[in-house]
């Protein structure tokens, strides 16, 4: 059994909520007050009629100059720029959002490419394996580490046991993984979906959603079993192996679940039944 990897999923910040504003326009009708005809009287006329003064003469007030009003010009519209980066300059943003949620999580984070090779490692978890080439997150510090039994197996071969200094190893992995609230998580998977997407039509693989090989990699990492008892390891060359042949030909992502121990794996496994919970709300 070689000195481990660890995979960690590519997961970044919230979506912003766009408002839609209706305004209705009222036009008010008054209506005209009805005019009544004057009731025509008449007038005795004498015969001699005195003259009428003419009347006085009516002066009307100069009228105002008309001032020309310039209306104010109707502000442009600024475009919303995105802030997703390109999928080649994402490793900064991404980086920058992750310490947002975790800031324990950008330490374990390799130096580049973070959106392609988390993708790499959620297929492989998909698949079954976790990914040794183009990880996204470091190895645990250190050595594997196993402590000598005392026993032998049928082949007069030495057994061994993980040893807890081991389990250790994982823990600042585990801790920084279940700091992370698993709505947060997803709200930066789903901003950078897109970019997500775009790593995985890359890889040119049959299926076409990554969203679908996102949830069946969380199902196998929960599915995992690791067994109760601390398992017996043999060392036929320089690498150890499972002393049990069921285990030994188990997938490398039961393997990882054994390596971390029984504690570090109730922990990503209750914390990754969060995560799904919260993943399954999204559409593809």
């Amino acid at each position: 059994m070689s000195s481990s990897s660890r995979n960690d999923g590519v997961i970044a910040m919230a979506v912003a909520a766009v408002g839609v504003i209706a305004a209705a326009v009222y036009f008010l009708f008054l209506k005209p007050e009805r005019l009544e005809a004057p009731e025509i009287q008449e007038v005795e006329v004498e015969e001699v009629l005195a003259p009428v003064p003419p009347p006085e003469p009516i002066t009307l007030p100069s009228p105002e100059p008309l001032v020309e009003v310039t209306p104010e010009p109707l502000a442009t519209p600024q475009p919303i720029a995105s802030t997703l980066p390109r999928l080649n300059e994402s490793d900064a943003p991404f980086r920058a959002d992750v310490a947002e949620i975790e800031p324990q999580v950008p330490a374990l984070l390799t130096d580049s490419e973070l959106v392609r090779k988390g993708v790499r490692a959620v297929h492989g978890l998909s698949e079954g394996f976790v990914v040794k080439e183009f990880r996204p997150v470091v190895s645990p510090e250190g050595r594997f580490g196993v402590e000598d039994t005392g026993q032998r197996n049928a082949n007069d071969e030495r057994l061994y046991r993980i040893s807890d200094d081991n389990y250790v190893r994982y823990t600042p992995h585990v801790d920084a993984l279940v700091a992370m609230p698993p709505e947060q998580v997803v709200a930066l998977y789903r901003s950078y979906f897109p970019l997500l997407q775009q790593a995985y039509e890359e890889l040119g693989l049959p299926e076409p959603d990554f969203h679908s090989v996102m949830l069946r990699a969380v199902d196998n990492a929960i599915a995992a079993t690791p067994p109760d008892s601390r398992v017996l390891l043999h060392q036929p060359s320089v690498m150890y192996e499972f002393n049990d042949e069921a285990l030994e030909s188990a997938s490398s992502v039961d393997k990882l679940f054994i390596r971390m121990g029984p504690e570090n794996a109730e922990r990503v496994q209750r914390w990754l039944e969060a995560l799904r919970f919260e993943l399954k709300a999204l559409s593809p």
